[in-house]
């Protein structure tokens, strides 16, 4: 973000955010930030960008001692899927590296009906980047490493 002007009114409480030209933002994780801090976000409405796109970029993971590409849920990632591609509000839906983009339509819609809906499937994405139209997409996280053979704790009780 590169700035926020908030709005104090009673009736109609909110605030602009203004992107840092030529960057993505995470909007799924702003949402959660703000909802750690006891602050519901009821809005998000993309204003004064000539298009855009959304990614939502899945968990992954990686065996440790095996070299094999990064694992992701594919149940997750297909009801992440079918949220969006049944969703009114997006108009082409694909997979693409290593998690899904999506093309919303253009307009005044509410990207927070989106957000909702991949929750509503039981999915919680790494992140959903909202990226403007000429801007790239960052980078996927790094996969979480993982151990295959964890030995049991002893201790206890029977």
């Amino acid at each position: 973000m590169a700035a926020v002007d908030p709005h104090a009114s009673l009736q109609h409480p909110g605030a602009t955010i203004y992107l840092r030209a030529g960057h993505a933002i995470d909007i799924w994780s702003l949402r959660e930030t703000l909802r750690d801090q006891s602050i519901e976000i009821a809005g998000i409405v993309p204003r004064d960008l000539n298009g855009y796109r959304l990614h939502v970029e899945q968990p992954r993971w990686k065996v440790a001692d095996q070299a094999s590409a990064a694992n992701q849920c594919l149940s997750c990632r297909n009801a992440a899927l079918k949220a969006l591609q049944t969703s009114p509000l997006v108009k082409k839906t694909r997979i693409a590296g290593g998690g899904i983009s999506s093309s919303p339509k253009q307009g005044d819609i509410d990207l927070i009906e989106i957000l909702d809906a991949i929750a509503q499937a039981g999915v919680a994405p790494q992140a959903v980047w909202l990226a403007p139209a000429n801007v790239a997409m960052p980078k996927a996280s790094s996969p979480l490493n993982v151990k295959p053979n964890v030995e049991p704790k002893s201790g206890g009780s029977p």
